[in-house]
Parts: C-alpha cells; sequence; structure tokens
C-alpha cells in the first residue's frame, strides 16, 4: 500500500509531467515499478492524480473555456469551430482505447518506456527542425489540422510518448505557432484525460482492491498544485524557448534506462 510520501512524490510527478513533454504515463511507469508495484495494483491511486490533473487545467483555462461555452450559446462561429476541433482531434483516441486500451496497458517494462522515449524525442528534434520551413500548412480552425493533433495524441497512450508533446509538435508540423499549439495541447488534454479516467472507471474499477484515501487525497493535492503551476510556467517557456531541451532529457533518461536494462521490446518479460 502507497505511503504517504510515496502518493506525494508520484502526485507531483503526475502533476508536472502531464504537462511538461517528458510523458506523465512513462515516468509513472517508471517510479511505480521502482517503489515495487506494478500499475495494476495503483490504478484506484492513478485515477485520482489524473482527475487532479483534469481540474488543473480546466482552472488554468477557465477564462477560454468561459468564453467557449458563451460563444456556443450565443451560436458564435470561431466557439462552435473551436468545439469541431476539439471533438476532432479527440475521436482518435477514444477509438484507440475503445479497441486496443489493453495493448497499450500492456506495456509496463521500463526498456519499454525507454524506447518510446527516445522516439518522442525524435519527434521533437524533427518538429523543431522542419516546422520553420513551414512544409505543410493547415488551417487550426479547420477539421484536417485537429485530426493530424489528434492521430499523435493516439501515440501517446504508449508509455513514455509525451501526449503535451506528441500533440504540440504534430500541431507545429502542420504550420500552427509553438504558443497556439500548446494552448490547444492543453485544452484536449480536458476531454482525453476525462475519457481515461471514465473508461477507468468504467471497465477497471473492480480491481482497484482496497482503497487507502488518505494516500489518494494527498496524491490528489499534489498533483493538482504542480499541474496548475507547470502549465502556467509552460505557457510562458513556449513563447521563446524550443523542445530541444526536453528533447535532451529523454534521450539521457532513455539512454539511461537501456543501459540499466538493455533488453530490446522483443525480449521484454510480460508483466
Amino acid at each position: 500500500m502507497l505511503s504517504i510520501f510515496e502518493a506525494i512524490f508520484l502526485g507531483l510527478l503526475q502533476g508536472i509531467t502531464e504537462f511538461f513533454p517528458i510523458s506523465s504515463s512513462g515516468h509513472l511507469v517508471l517510479f511505480e515499478f521502482y517503489f515495487g508495484y506494478h500499475p495494476s495494483e495503483l490504478l484506484a491511486f492513478n485515477v485520482a492524480v489524473h482527475l487532479a490533473t483534469l481540474f488543473a487545467v480546466i482552472c488554468y483555462f477557465y477564462a477560454d473555456l468561459k468564453s467557449l461555452a458563451k460563444g456556443l450559446f450565443q451560436k458564435s462561429d470561431s466557439s462552435m469551430k473551436l468545439l469541431l476541433a476539439l471533438v476532432v482531434a479527440t475521436i482518435p483516441v477514444v477509438i484507440a482505447g475503445v479497441f486496443a486500451g489493453d495493448v497499450f496497458e500492456s506495456i509496463v517494462q521500463p526498456n519499454q518506456v525507454a524506447i518510446f522515449m527516445l522516439l518522442t524525442a525524435v519527434l521533437f528534434i524533427v518538429a523543431e527542425y522542419l516546422a520553420p520551413k513551414k512544409l505543410i500548412r493547415l488551417n487550426p480552425k479547420r477539421a484536417g489540422y485537429a485530426l493530424v493533433v489528434g492521430l499523435f495524441q493516439v501515440l501517446a497512450m504508449l508509455p513514455g510518448v509525451s501526449r503535451s508533446g506528441s500533440t504540440l509538435a504534430a500541431s507545429m508540423l502542420v504550420g500552427e505557432t509553438r504558443s497556439n499549439s500548446a494552448r490547444f495541447s492543453f485544452l484536449i488534454a480536458i476531454p482525453a484525460i476525462l475519457g481515461a479516467v471514465v473508461y477507468t472507471l468504467a471497465f477497471k474499477a473492480e480491481t482497484f482492491g482496497n482503497i487507502n484515501s488518505l494516500p489518494l487525497l494527498a496524491g490528489f493535492i499534489a498533483a493538482f498544485v504542480s499541474g496548475f503551476f507547470s502549465i502556467k510556467f509552460l505557457m510562458h517557456l513556449y513563447q521563446k524557448h524550443s523542445l530541444k531541451p526536453f528533447a535532451i532529457y529523454l534521450v539521457i533518461l532513455g539512454a539511461l534506462l537501456l543501459y540499466h536494462d538493455p533488453t530490446l521490446l522483443c525480449d521484454c518479460a510480460g508483466p
């Protein structure tokens, strides 16, 4: 059973890595593994900290969401287009979660996470190199743009692939600015996280086992606070800085993990 210290640590980790482009699921898998837990043992806790980061992004973008709701009530064209973009970007991950959720959840070994972290780093470098060349330009108010971003969001179901980072990189690759890409990435986190929580509650709740409310509460608070300030920090950071430092971090961490356990994907033991 999680101690309070472990719960706070994992909550802080979730809040930071959910929005920093370094993969929250990958880091949770790694640290839960090294704390001696299998992710299936901490489903209830993982639901709690994901709910916390959901509330964090809702609180930070409250003004945007309020404006969207008001615009929809007034049948504003821009609000309708934004809602359509959010829905289209969410559809691929919903389909993938329903039909292949168990496949993604079966990837829990540290060396598997390391491989996907390295691939994420490559994606960041490619995006930063190609985005300024504007080889592809899609209108961010059109469904095609949202669909591309949504398809990249599916990749983030793999632990080690950052959801915020992959969607931000995809948005940049199709012509949007880094700052606007970050805002859209954070907004589509709302239905993505909510969908993941609902899916777990609907299909996995019977496996929660005994639930200790104190660690859940501690983890929730830690994840909410760290998540909110992570978003605030990153929205300022992306105005002037690139994804390259995060790519370097993922390369270093991925390489260290493979050095520690160099077996490849095909050699991994099952969960």
